[in-house]
């Protein structure tokens, strides 16, 4: 990232207290420019002339890290704003971890589309009652929390609340009451069906939203493990089918949550649904989910080996994803059958090993490990090995500290040079060279030391893109043709095939891998899932090598 030096309109609106230490007087407008990092290795206090004011005065458009506390005296948080331009553009806010902060600000996202009946989203903020962050929104008293947490207030009542909160431990979206502080490392969705308070409150914006709070700086320890009503884990055993029409804490089946998916590779699957956790992006910055090595890993779990394996360590267990929406990810609300339901795209990383040196690297999209401020994510255990590890409910802890904060939009500009797509040829720039060879980089499984290659394939429809994109990945240690029976009803994907090239038909994948070495000259079969007569569809590719 180009970090120019401190670049502020009105710089008499600063005076520095300390060599440390920064106070900033609203009185005039304090402006942060896009591309511009502002660093002050102190603490930072906002002074107002005008303790409720709604004016902005700090415009944050570029980056503001600060090593000490933070204050504001404004009441609203009005006055400083993280502003949102484009999903490529929005102001960033650092504060170290274990420092004060008692000081509101203003966060802004694009607007939502309100044909959406809920919307994701994380709430950065500590110390602050959820019903006043979303009043923030207009000043005004809208929201509506009058359910309490797992307890049927009847569907026609819980649908009219402003939020809900996923609940890891059973497999829900929990009523936010009145009283409820709000926890930043857990996915919300905003209601938007059936024109609520907040839709109506949205309704009458003009330009992004605008959320206020307590900025959260402090490192986040979160526990993982899945269960339905009542926090039970007796669900591990059973297939799809057997579960997915029990019924939660608020009289909805859990297939309302997680789709009502039929057919052989659901009904008989003993894993989907499990080990699925919705989080969200904690902090004011984005966050790099990039290092899950040994030591220093984000996620840890528990397994027969013992407890805090990193996922290097849990290879044995289970394989592990990353995978996060897209900021025009939609839900809708499918009357029909009651289920909720995405015409939107979800970006996903799989870690993946080396066998023969055992060195752990990333496959898919890059962009699904650094989450934006707001945006939220998931972790997705989608292979588990029950025999060895005792069990397909997997124990794990998040830990997210000042190591995962980044000012970065994409590995590119964390300090790094490079376009995208490398190679090691005699051809490449020295910039290339240095970038496949950064050791930060290797550890953390982005750039690789082998002849690892990937290509994207993402289908669109009418110019939007369908499901997830699909990932051919080969190198000269992978294996070619290790299927296993399964059907994909994403809107593209391969089919798996031998070694002499002929297709495994009834063995389809969203990451098919063969080895470089003894598939040559043969095909390589795509499928498309519903697509619809009439429609003007386009294959999109992507090429990678040695690093995503």
């Amino acid at each position: 990232m180009k970090k120019n030096l401190l670049a502020l309109f009105a710089l008499s609106a600063i005076y520095s207290v300390s060599a440390q230490n920064t106070s900033i007087n609203d009185a005039v407008i304090v402006k942060v420019n896009p591309n511009t990092l502002f660093y002050n290795g102190g603490s930072v206090s906002v002074t107002t002339t005008t303790a409720g004011g709604t004016t902005e005065k700090i415009i944050n458009q570029g980056n503001i890290q600060v090593q000490g506390g933070f204050t504001n005296g404004n009441t609203t948080g009005k006055n400083f704003v993280n502003k949102y331009t484009s999903d490529t553009s929005y102001g960033q806010l650092i504060i170290k971890d274990a420092t004060t902060v008692t000081g509101n600000l203003t966060i802004e996202r694009s607007t939502p589309n309100l044909n959406n009946d809920e919307y994701l989203i994380s709430l950065p903020f500590k110390d602050v009652l959820a019903k006043d962050v979303i009043n923030s929104l207009t000043g005004g008293n809208f929201f509506s929390g009058n359910c309490s947490v797992n307890t049927d207030c009847g569907l026609n009542k819980r649908y009219q609340q402003s939020l809900f909160v996923w609940d890891v431990a059973e497999t829900e979206y929990d009523a936010v009451d009145n009283n409820y502080k709000i926890e930043p490392q857990k996915r919300y969705l905003l209601n938007l069906r059936n024109n609520t308070p907040v839709k109506t409150a949205i309704n009458t914006l003009v330009g992004p939203v605008k959320f206020s709070g307590i900025p959260n700086n402090n490192t986040i320890n979160y526990s993982l493990k899945s269960g339905l009503k009542g926090n039970a884990q007796d669900f591990e055993a059973l297939t799809w089918k057997d579960w997915k029409s029990r019924i939660n804490n608020y009289a909805e089946s859990y297939d309302s949550y997680i789709g009502n998916q039929t057919g052989a590779k659901y009904d008989n699957d003993k894993l989907f649904g499990k080990n699925l956790h919705r989080l969200a992006n904690p902090f004011t910055s984005n966050l790099d989910l990039s290092n899950v090595n040994t030591g220093s890993s984000w996620i840890t779990f528990t397994t027969t080996a013992g407890a805090n394996q990193s996922p290097a360590n849990a290879w044995g267990a289970l394989r592990f994803r990353v995978f996060k929406t897209a900021n025009d990810y939609t839900i809708k609300w499918n009357s029909s059958n009651g289920n909720t339901s995405s015409g939107t795209t979800t970006l996903s990383a799989y870690l993946q090993k080396n066998g023969a040196n055992a060195n752990y690297f990333w496959t898919g999209s890059p962009e699904a490990l650094l989450v934006k401020p707001y945006e939220s994510f998931y972790v997705d255990y989608y292979a588990v090995n029950s025999t060895g590890n005792g069990s397909r409910i997997i124990d794990a802890k998040v830990t997210l500290t000042d190591s995962q904060k980044t000012f970065g939009y994409d590995y590119k500009t964390i300090g790094l040079p490079g376009n995208g797509l490398y190679s090691r040829n005699e051809n490449q720039s020295n910039q290339n060279q240095t970038l496949l060879n950064n050791q930060e980089l290797k550890e953390k499984g982005l750039v690789t030391d082998f002849d690892f290659t990937q290509l994207e394939l993402y289908l669109t429809k009418e110019d939007q893109i369908q499901g997830n994109a699909a990932y051919l990945l080969n190198a000269n240690f992978m294996v070619t043709g290790t299927a296993t029976t399964n059907q994909i009803t994403n809107a593209i994907f391969f089919y798996e095939e031998d070694k002499d090239g002929n297709p495994i038909l009834n063995a389809q994948t969203l990451t098919n891998s063969f080895n470089n070495e003894d598939y040559i000259g043969k095909p390589l079969r795509v499928g498309f899932y519903n697509l619809e007569s009439g429609k003007n569809y386009r294959l999109n590719l992507n090429l990678y090598e040695y690093s995503i």
